[in-house]
């Protein structure tokens, strides 16, 4: 599974108004994905019981690759 390499916050005063998440490149994905997170974004989630308790956590999913970028 992979992990967003860098989360940047855009800020406008205080209040943070996105998020900044870049994807790296994976063998399965050749591009890295830029995804814009802001207060009404729709973002794919997998849901999966913790193996240390019952809470039900979420994991974010890499978005398609609408937005790529090299490396």
């Amino acid at each position: 599974m992979p992990f967003p390499n860098r989360v940047t916050r855009r800020m406008e005063g205080k209040k943070v108004i996105a998020q900044e998440i870049e994807w790296l490149p994976t063998d399965e994905k050749p591009f890295g994905v830029l995804q814009v997170v802001e207060i009404f974004s729709i973002v794919t989630v997998e849901l999966f019981r913790s193996p240390a308790s019952l809470k039900v956590e979420t994991r974010l999913l890499r978005p398609p690759s609408s937005v790529v970028f090299l490396t």
